[in-house]
Formats: C-alpha cells, sequence, structure tokens
C-alpha cells in the first residue's frame, strides 16, 4: 500500500501528529501533494473501502466528515502559526513584553485546545459512521503504515543500503 493511500482518516480521526499519514477512504487531499505524495487514486480508495469493508454511503459520509474537518483545522493552524510568528517577532527583541507573550502563549494554548476538541468531535462522528468491526480494520490498517513510516525513518548505519 503506498504512502498515498494514508491521507484522510487520520485527519478524520483527528490524529494530530501524524494528520497525513493514515488509510484513505476518501478523495485525496491538496496537503498530500504539496509533502510530495501523490494523489490517491480511484483504485486504491476502492482497495481500501474494500479492505476496511464499509460502503460508498459511510465513504461519503467520512469524505463529507473530512472536509468538514479540513477546513476547521485549516482555519485553527492558520491561526496557530500566525500567534507563533507574532510570539517569536516579540521574543526577538532583547527588550520583551512578557505580560504580551503570556497573553499570545495563552492564546497558542487555546487553539491547541481547540484542536483538540476538534479530534475528539472526529472520534465520535467516525464512530456513528462506522461499526466496531470495521473501526478496528481502519485502525489496524492505520497502526501499519505507521509502523511501516516508523521504519522508514529509522537512521540507518552508514555504508551501502541494505539488500
Amino acid at each position: 500500500m503506498s504512502l498515498s493511500t494514508v491521507v484522510i482518516a487520520t485527519l478524520v480521526l483527528g490524529q494530530a501528529g501524524s494528520a497525513r499519514h493514515a488509510i484513505s477512504v476518501g478523495p485525496a487531499i491538496p496537503s498530500c501533494v504539496q509533502a510530495g505524495q501523490r494523489p490517491q487514486t480511484d483504485e486504491e480508495k476502492e482497495r481500501a473501502r474494500v479492505r476496511i469493508g464499509i460502503t460508498r454511503e459511510q465513504q461519503e459520509k467520512i469524505e463529507a466528515l473530512y472536509a468538514e474537518t479540513s477546513a476547521l483545522r485549516k482555519d485553527a493552524f492558520g491561526k496557530l502559526r500566525e500567534t507563533f510568528k507574532q510570539l517569536y517577532t516579540l521574543q526577538d527583541t532583547y527588550e520583551f513584553d512578557r505580560m504580551q507573550s503570556k497573553v499570545l502563549s495563552r492564546e497558542i494554548m487555546g487553539i491547541h485546545r481547540k484542536l483538540l476538541g476538534i479530534q475528539l468531535d472526529n472520534e465520535e462522528k467516525l464512530r456513528k459512521i462506522l461499526n466496531k468491526e470495521q473501526f478496528e480494520k481502519l485502525r489496524a490498517m492505520m497502526k501499519e503504515e505507521r509502523e511501516k513510516r516508523e521504519r522508514e525513518r529509522r537512521p540507518r548505519p552508514p555504508g551501502p543500503p541494505p539488500t
């Protein structure tokens, strides 16, 4: 299974640090292209759908949930980026305003809380779309992909690549 098949479900599930890496049962997302991945083919989406055992109707519901989540997360991450930028600018000066730094830090924590809330909402909504068996299959596929990525990222000893 290619990495391009690992996009949406994590966003749908709200897996914060690995949002670009889960088994996709919906459409490929633009961030996969930005991350240097190719968009998921219809065949890959269909294989994932069949492997998980979901209907096309369930897939459409997950896609709709993803679209809603994507907009919320994009907005929150944009605010987070901007707030960090303000904090870094403030801290770049020798004589910085500690109170303003605290205000920005609290704002950052609030945005993180919002992102976690989105994740929790997604977890609840996904369980209303998938039955327990489908959910477990999806999580197993996500775990496989996560472990595969971890193996690929491990530092290799110097010398020729293993054959």
